[in-house]
């Protein structure tokens, strides 16, 4: 029987989920996925490197960045519904 693959969360990735759900508070809604936008596109730079790292801080990332592209096509598909139910 196989062992379940525990993966550990780094305290940076922590952090970080830790401020989504802080910015997901703001309103509007748009300031926080631009915000997501700008983290984003500061982490780009970061995740190369860290290939060369362990592969679970790089599945953490990958994690994590798909987390931020859901909840972005997540809110651009409720202000969808939002306009055309105008």
């Amino acid at each position: 029987m196989r062992q379940p693959v525990i993966v550990r969360v780094s305290p940076a990735i922590q952090s970080l989920q830790i401020a989504a759900v802080f910015l997901q508070s703001i309103q509007p809604p748009v300031l926080y996925h631009l915000l997501v936008i700008l983290i984003m596109r500061q982490l780009r730079p970061i995740i190369l490197p860290l290939q060369l790292l362990q592969p679970t801080v790089l599945l953490q990332l990958k994690l994590l960045r798909s987390m931020f592209k859901m909840s972005m096509m997540f809110y651009l598909l409720q202000l969808q519904i939002q306009l055309t139910s105008k």
